[in-house]
């Protein structure tokens, strides 16, 4: 008897080791698809990049250093890094909205905006159904980014693509080497210089729009205050913002980890 229920028990146990390994191998595919989706469109739409090389890996640094880079031009340079063919962009896909890039980094992306904030949660910018899904402006917003304050949503991938590396800048380290990210639009483009990084509700103020310029600027106050990096930016300045928001990796359904960032102009 025994061995039967040994046997009973080790079947059961290959069963489960084969269907978590059908799983992972469908999740991995999945992540390939959705990186093959980005990848065309790099390939299809961005006319120029940089060819900085890759910053080093950060990951061994243990605990958040205070120590500020100093600011220099060309930290917070006025030079956009890519070129982006829109009209060839727009024409196939009229949902796109703008680009975001950070340098070193694979956020790299066109920005898309719908009726809703729930039809590209699971679809690629191209309309492909996939986990990935795509990085997006909030249905509520203005497409020319002229709100106070514009949301972005993206998921916290596993291997680091769309908003994964945003949990990087709980580090003072990273925000020391990635001060800044670009969006690109058809008519404008635009430098977002990084003010604050927080663990916030999904029913923070973070993700409120905002009409009155004091509650704005009381908003990027205490959001400064709070950021888990100290930033070279000064809150006065502030005239409009971006908020990069994706889920965290604490698995609570309702906490989000936001980037905020100021909208500068370039020309």
């Amino acid at each position: 008897m025994n061995k039967l229920v040994r046997a009973a028990v080790v079947l059961i146990a290959l069963s489960v080791m084969s269907i978590s390994g059908y799983k992972l191998l469908e999740i991995f595919s999945e992540y390939r698809q959705g990186e093959n989706v980005y990848i065309g469109a790099l390939d299809e739409f961005v006319l120029s990049e940089s060819t900085k090389a890759p910053d080093k890996n950060t990951d061994t640094i243990d605990g958040p250093s205070r120590t500020m880079p100093p600011r220099t031009e060309d930290v917070f340079k006025k030079e956009v890094p890519i070129e982006i063919d829109f009209d060839s962009l727009i024409q196939k896909y009229p949902d796109v909205i703008g680009w975001i890039y950070c340098e070193d980094t694979p956020i790299n992306y066109p920005v898309v905006q719908a009726d809703d904030n729930d039809h590209y949660l699971y679809r690629t910018y191209n309309g492909q159904d996939n986990k990935a899904g795509s990085i997006y402006a909030d249905f509520r917003n203005s497409a020319d980014f002229s709100d106070l304050n514009t949301l972005i949503y993206g998921h916290n991938m596993k291997n680091d693509s769309m908003f994964g590396t945003l949990k990087d800048y709980y580090k003072q380290e990273y925000y020391n080497e990635h001060p800044v990210i670009w969006l690109l639009t058809p008519e404008k483009n635009y430098r977002l210089d990084l003010l604050a990084g927080k663990i916030v509700d999904v029913s923070s103020d973070a993700y409120t729009l905002f009409e009155d310029g004091d509650e704005f600027s009381e908003h990027v106050e205490w959001l400064m205050k709070r950021s888990s990096f100290e930033a070279n930016v000064d809150a006065e300045s502030v005239e409009r913002i971006v908020t990069l928001s994706t889920c965290t990796s604490a698995g609570d359904d309702d906490e989000r980890y936001i980037v905020a960032c100021a909208l500068v102009e370039i020309d």
